[in-house]
């Protein structure tokens, strides 16, 4: 059995439960804004996903199992992965810079 329990008991005026209470809430807070950060991400990438166009028939669908199944992995995964393969309606697709043309003599 750990110290913990037994120096808690023996304070009679409650400050180290509370700082123990205290502690806990704080990392609550920062869980719960990491898992609302995550979500966020998760939804952000399912949409970026359904908006693009993808050379393949079933490249879309692929991505879109595969973020919605792996979840932030699979976000993460699509956002190095994948999306550089897709286009947004109404963009051309992206070329590679041309050489510079030097001028003749």
């Amino acid at each position: 059995m750990g110290l913990l329990p037994l120096a808690l008991a023996q304070d009679s005026s409650g400050a180290a439960g509370a700082a123990v209470g205290g502690f806990l809430i704080i990392i609550w807070i920062i869980g719960m804004l990491i898992g609302l950060a995550a979500l966020i991400f998760w939804i952000w990438t399912i949409i970026d996903c359904a908006k693009r166009q993808f050379p393949g028939d079933n490249d879309k669908i692929i991505w879109l199992v595969v973020i919605i199944i792996l979840g932030v992995l699979g976000s993460l995964i699509y956002l190095i992965a994948g999306r550089s393969k897709g286009t947004l309606p109404g963009q051309s697709t992206p070329t590679p810079p041309s050489e510079p043309v030097e001028p003749s003599k």
